[in-house]
């Protein structure tokens, strides 16, 4: 098992991006999957660690070969994804470095994208960073990473 991963999901534990459950505020939208072929990315290794709730299918396009984790609805909050836990963050690379922004994805869901970054408690901010750059440092998470910041890209230039 990768313990970088381990501990990188164990960081995110216990924080969200508000004080609140910001499930109430939207209606759990970030957990509604709209259909079969969306979902969240799963990390290397990390279906290993998903638990009941949710539905493991291959990603295709730009991340074919890498896994998707559909949710059913509901989940136990200790086995949900990395993506999850840090959403409606992403990473960006800029520079050649791991850069927190708010995910250009959420927009259609998450209401808490209005108010940006300043919008979200820093220690959940704090706490995305810190996981993301324990990632960045394991070989195989940071290919994941960069080959996701290229899908994130394509996003991002829609939207210009």
């Amino acid at each position: 098992m990768n313990e970088v991963l381990i501990k990188s999901r164990d960081i995110l534990e216990n924080v969200t991006p508000l004080r609140v459950d910001c499930g109430r505020i939207c209606g759990d939208a970030c957990c509604k999957s709209g259909g079969d072929e969306l979902g969240m990315y799963l990390f290397p290794h990390e279906e290993e660690l998903i638990g009941g709730g949710f539905t493991i299918k291959d990603a295709g396009g730009a991340m074919k070969g890498e896994k998707i984790c559909v949710c059913n609805g509901s989940c136990d909050r200790k086995t949900r994804p990395l993506s999850c836990r840090i959403f409606p963050l992403a990473f960006s690379l800029k520079s050649g470095k791991p850069e927190i922004e708010t995910d250009v994805r959420a927009w259609p869901v998450c209401p808490l994208m209005n108010s940006g970054l300043d919008g979200m408690l820093p220690e959940f901010r704090k706490r995305v960073y810190e996981a993301l750059l324990l990632l960045w440092n394991d070989e195989e998470s940071k290919s994941f990473m960069i080959k996701l910041d290229r899908e994130l890209e394509s996003y991002r230039t829609l939207t210009l």
